[in-house]
């Protein structure tokens, strides 16, 4: 320091690298949810398109810097493959129980299940594009 030289008041201290790093450090993380199928074509979809639906744990991951260190909030939900709607698996089977909704009738794709409405002159299914069969 200059002013040490000329026997004049003391510097300041200079920081040391270490300190200089502790002030840039920064987190890089976040919580994301994690799907896994549990058990597949559990059922077609009551919301009316016919997909098949899979049941499907879902999990929330804390992740620090990309790697999931902690699990929690898992639930399980059925999943349709076509729409993606997403219910308790509780609810979808009472929903099976009370049976399609009004309106949902018509034809269906052989391919995928899905249900195409009956006043459509469809000749190739709108989910999966494979020719609806003439029935």
């Amino acid at each position: 320091c200059a002013l040490r030289d000329a026997g004049e008041a003391e510097c300041a201290p200079r920081k040391t690298t270490t300190e200089q790093l502790i002030g840039m450090f920064f987190f890089i993380g976040g919580v994301r949810p994690t799907r896994h199928v549990v058990q597949s074509n559990i059922g077609r979809c009551v919301l009316g398109c016919g997909g098949v639906v899979d049941r499907v744990s879902v999990r929330h991951a804390l992740s620090v810097f990309f790697v999931p260190v902690w699990h929690f909030a898992a639930r399980e939900v059925a999943q349709c493959r076509s729409c993606g709607a997403t219910s308790p698996v509780d609810d979808y089977r009472a929903a099976l129980a009370r049976g399609p909704p009004p309106g949902a009738s018509g034809r269906r794709c052989a391919a995928c299940g899905s249900s195409v409405p009956s006043d459509a002159a469809w000749t190739y299914c709108p989910f999966c594009g494979e020719p609806l069969s003439t029935r």
